[in-house]
């Protein structure tokens, strides 16, 4: 090697070495980058299950199986729950017990949606505040309550056993607000049929598509509204027919309230 080869290496080597804290700096970025992205700050957990219980990630198609409770939860995340499962929920104000075939949704700000099936929430109550649980079609706003949210193929109930909610639409539009009458309000041909249905074999009523929910009872139009006050022991079932959206409110039917006892006692 000539004298000038070896003052370039030396040179060179300098160069390298000066340089490689810089070349790593980006990589420690990245690092310590991807170590956030890891992490997420929980705002719920699912603390007991029954059957097949998975977890959706945000911005990940692929469900994963819960192996160890409680199993913390961010924003984003799905709880979805097998035919035959069962699971519960709870943040600082809700518990929630989630039926068979559904899926929960967790959203910013304390939201939560049903995707799909049927869910029973206990909120705490916080005085003057109100935050919202959603289904396909309706935004429920609540403060401390106790109610059932179903979110079917073309329909939405919401049953309320105790506590306040507000009913509307989540696209903004008005209902069509019907109301089932008590059976001292009917007409005594009404009370005949209304007794009559009573006896007769149908579907799970919250199951059933709107329309033959609708054509079940004589509902009786009242107003078109924004929203709709809710009180204990009355359901509100939402729907469209010929794309106009409608609302029929009722007493809690029996397979809601019996659904929400079996709900409830998971939460004890």
């Amino acid at each position: 090697m000539y004298p000038d080869e070896g003052v370039a290496c030396m040179v060179n080597r300098c160069v390298y070495f000066l340089l490689l804290p810089v070349m790593m700096l980006p990589l420690v970025l990245l690092g310590d980058e991807a170590e956030e992205d890891e992490g997420c700050t929980p705002v719920a957990e699912v603390d007991y299950t029954e059957g097949e219980v998975r977890i959706v990630e945000e911005d990940s198609p692929f469900p994963k199986q819960i192996e160890d409770l409680p199993k913390e939860l961010c924003i984003g995340m799905q709880v979805q729950t097998s035919e035959d499962a069962k699971a519960v929920v709870r943040s600082e104000r809700n518990a929630i017990s989630l039926s068979g075939s559904s899926t929960l949704k967790i959203e910013e700000g304390e939201a939560l949606e049903i995707a799909e099936g049927v869910a029973l929430f206990v909120v705490e109550d916080h005085e003057g505040d109100r935050h919202e649980v959603k289904t396909a079609k309706t935004v429920i706003g609540i403060r401390g309550t106790d109610f059932i949210a179903s979110s079917q193929q073309d329909r939405d109930d919401v049953a309320l056993f105790d506590g306040e909610v507000r009913v509307a639409r989540q696209d903004g539009q008005e209902m069509a607000y019907y109301r089932i009458p008590e059976p001292g309000e009917m007409t005594f041909e009404e009370y005949r049929e209304y007794r009559q249905r009573a006896f007769e074999d149908f579907v799970e009523s919250f199951e059933q598509d709107f329309q033959d929910y609708k054509d079940q009872f004589n509902a009786r139009f009242e107003a078109f509204v924004d929203g709709v006050d809710l009180e204990p022991g009355r359901q509100l079932t939402v729907g469209e027919t010929e794309e106009k959206p409608e609302a029929i409110e009722g007493k809690v039917d029996e397979n809601l309230e019996e659904l929400g006892r079996e709900l409830r006692e998971m939460l004890k």
